[in-house]
């Protein structure tokens, strides 16, 4: 007892390491990625009493809204343990407090769970050892660190939760407590991830796998089905009542994975159906040989799977699109990727990754089938336990390779593996006196990448130049004026400046629309499309970092027919790079980023007269962050130049950085004599951007002309006479 309440402070200090990357003067950053500053902005809303925040955000994928991706219940319990501490009129500093130190809490809970059923399944000593391994390594650490608010360290609690209750619900007689755990649990894990699906598939598979296979468990094998049929059938009321009395809108109709809908009770059901069906069959003597066992498993697990693709496509696409990362979006998520040879960085440095963040623990389970054999042959009582360990092995280790989001569910099986490996060389009497040495320096292998749990560095959501230009945009932003910005952008800046925006890192999950019409303003073919659809979407602003990265990626969702403008290259080491094509800089985002919006790349066209480069971040080595307003555009209609005669206007800008460029535009002269300039500009300040007065000209002629915010903003039309300032033949 005493050592693994040791394992679990331990493990709660390693947690709590990053405490002043977190805690610092200037308030909490969140860490890790901007999923946390949306928990925490949904638990704000709920905080509030905004009930539509439950399943609905009107500022993303604006002006339409969108459904949000996940279901509520994290960011309840953020809300809520918010209140419970500081009060109903709890403020933002007070949530981001409270929310920074949730993951700490239910990782320690964990670490309690995964000792106590530990001790069981694999004896007293591995659950020792695979408590700390849990403890330390990085691999279990990140889902849990402090100021990660995140829904995954909340999945892996419920789904070990679901694993122990299923264990209990297979001992004889029945528990009828666990059994109803069971339910309740299965019931509550769609309304923590969407993904929750998994944790029933798992549990139909291995009920499926052991009811055929009765590797010893003759006796147990019917009991595995009854815990499957009873604790699915309950899951399946209590979740379908749920969503009576808490019902997201339209549950029926969408029958997809974003938020909630009938296809979590629906499959609960058939997984209840399927162990129905061995149930049947066990009571009537059909199981007695194993081809005819094989036969049954797979149509009933044929049957149910064949109803749930006709009835509910899109959730199955979902998954499997995300899992196999066929969605373009996830393309460029780094948690989907593979932990090895992904393409993306230098094959050695995934191998380090892989080395400090996992660690030789990936291969534990191998290790330990020796100490697996001998625990299974001594203690039969123990062998439903060991069962679910070498099953959630098998299962998680290849996801795990295959994608490193799974690296949260198969952190458990490691340890566990690590646990009975070094227990089984303490039980090695053929060692002799060298078991305590051999198993110290084991341990102490299997648990070396912890040295990386405590050197985490700067692990901040949002960058220093991002969190900076949200922050000032703040005051600015309003619930009418949308920002658009690169997806991964979009969490933090709706978080931070309290604007809408088009994309988030929710990607086409909530609907492909804002990504569609995110592509077709980066790959416009002309200024006057890029910006009708920007008035179309009500766009006050738009944030572009390096444009290459955002353009490759919205590449998937341009128009049909578009031409690329990057090419993805696999440079020297793997590494993936990205080259610009013809037209790239030709393209808005270059246009806005490289060129501020100037058409110094373009031959006889005017500038951007619709959007003003407004604020940037310091070029510190990396390049900086660049924030556009959209605005009308000042007219200015310059009289009495010559027929088809060049008439244009320049003034200097000065950014809030002390950047000066050039900024001009041009147009001809009609028959008329009369020329329009549009100018984004307004003299003096533009936001943190300052701009002189406008050097107009037509042939000889030149003016100076001051352009007032106003007309900036309003569209309003200047009028400049050409005879009227200096005469034509000076």
């Amino acid at each position: 007892m005493l050592a693994v309440a040791f394992t679990v402070v331990l493990g709660t200090a390693v947690r709590l390491s990053v405490w002043h990357d977190v805690f610092t003067p200037s308030g909490v950053r969140l860490t890790v990625d901007t999923d946390t500053n949306y928990h925490v902005l949904r638990a704000e809303r709920l905080l509030q009493g905004d009930r539509a925040a439950l399943w609905f955000d009107a500022g993303m994928n604006f002006p339409d809204g969108a459904r949000i991706l996940w279901p509520p219940a994290f960011d309840l319990l953020l809300s809520g343990a918010t209140r419970s501490v500081a009060g109903g009129q709890a403020s933002r500093a007070d949530l981001e407090r409270v929310s920074a130190i949730v993951p700490v809490v239910l990782a320690a809970i964990t670490l309690m769970l995964l000792a106590w059923s530990a001790s069981r399944w694999v004896g007293r000593r591995a659950a020792v050892v695979a408590t700390f391994l849990a403890a330390v390594l990085p691999m279990s650490v990140w889902w849990g660190l402090l100021g990660r608010p995140d829904h995954h360290v909340a999945e892996l609690l419920v789904f070990w939760s679901i694993l122990v209750a299923f264990e209990r619900g297979i001992r004889r007689p029945a528990s009828a407590a666990a059994i109803a755990s069971l339910g309740v649990f299965l019931a509550a894990a769609p309304w923590v991830w969407q993904g929750a699906p998994l944790y029933v598939l798992f549990l139909a598979s291995f009920t499926g796998v052991v009811w055929v296979l009765r590797p010893g468990l003759d006796q147990e094998a019917p009991e595995v089905v009854k815990a499957l049929w009873w604790g699915s059938a309950l899951g399946a009321v209590l979740l379908g009542l749920s969503l009576v009395a808490w019902p997201p809108p339209d549950a029926l109709r969408p029958k997809s994975l974003t938020g909630m809908s009938a296809f979590h009770p629906v499959l609960l059901a058939c997984a209840a159906a399927f162990g129905g069906l061995l149930l049947v069959a066990d009571r009537r003597g059909w199981a007695s040989r194993l081809p005819v066992r094989l036969g049954i498993a797979a149509l009933g697990a044929l049957v149910p799977a064949v109803f749930i693709a006709a009835l509910f496509p899109l959730p199955l696409q979902q998954g499997l699109s995300t899992v196999g990362s066929i969605d373009p979006v996830w393309q460029t998520v780094e948690e989907v990727q593979p932990l090895l040879f992904s393409g993306r960085v230098p094959g050695w440095d995934q191998f380090v990754h892989a080395a400090t963040f996992v660690g030789p623990v990936l291969l534990a389970p191998l290790a330990a089938i020796p100490a697996f054999r001998r625990r299974w042959n001594a203690t039969p009582e123990a062998r439903m336990g060991l069962c679910l360990v070498a099953f959630g092995a098998v299962v998680f280790v290849p996801l795990a390779l295959h994608a490193q989001r799974f690296l949260l569910y198969m952190a458990p099986f490691a340890v566990l593996g690590g646990g009975l490996t070094i227990a089984g060389v303490l039980d090695a009497r053929a060692l002799r006196g060298w078991r305590f040495a051999l198993a110290i320096g084991l341990t102490i292998l299997l648990a070396y990448p912890g040295v990386a749990s405590v050197q985490f560095g700067d692990v901040a959501a949002v960058d220093a130049d991002l969190l900076e230009v949200s922050t000032w945009l703040a005051p600015r932003a309003s619930s009418q004026r949308a920002v658009l910005a690169p997806l991964q952008y979009g969490h933090a800046v709706r978080y931070y400046s309290g604007a809408p925006v088009i994309v988030t890192p929710f990607g086409a999950d909530i609907g492909p629309e804002g990504m569609r019409d995110f592509a077709a303003f980066i790959y416009a073919p002309t200024a006057e499309a890029a910006e009708e659809i920007a008035r179309r979407r009500r766009v006050g602003w738009i944030l572009f970092g390096d444009p290459l990265g955002p353009v490759t990626d919205a590449y998937a969702f341009a128009p049909v027919g578009t031409a690329a403008l990057t090419r993805v290259e696999t440079g020297p080491r793997s590494v993936r790079k990205i080259r610009s094509l013809q037209g790239y800089e030709q393209g808005i985002a270059s246009w806005l980023f490289d060129f501020d919006g100037v058409a110094e790349q373009f031959v006889d066209q005017p500038s951007l007269g619709w959007a003003r480069l407004v604020y940037e971040t310091k070029d510190r080595g990396n390049l900086p962050l660049k924030l556009f307003e959209v605005v009308s555009g000042a007219r200015l209609e310059v009289r009495g130049a010559r027929p088809g005669e060049r008439v244009s206007a320049s003034t200097v800008i000065t950014s809030n950085q002390g950047r000066r460029f050039a900024w001009s535009t041009a147009a001809q002269a009609g028959q008329d004599g009369r020329a329009m300039l549009r100018i984004p500009f307004a003299t003096g300040l533009n936001g943190g951007v300052r701009a002189g007065a406008y050097d107009v000209t037509a042939g000889a002629w030149r003016a100076s002309i001051a352009v007032p915010e106003s007309a900036v903003v309003s569209g309003a039309s200047l009028a400049c006479g050409v005879s009227s300032e200096v005469s034509r033949d000076q």
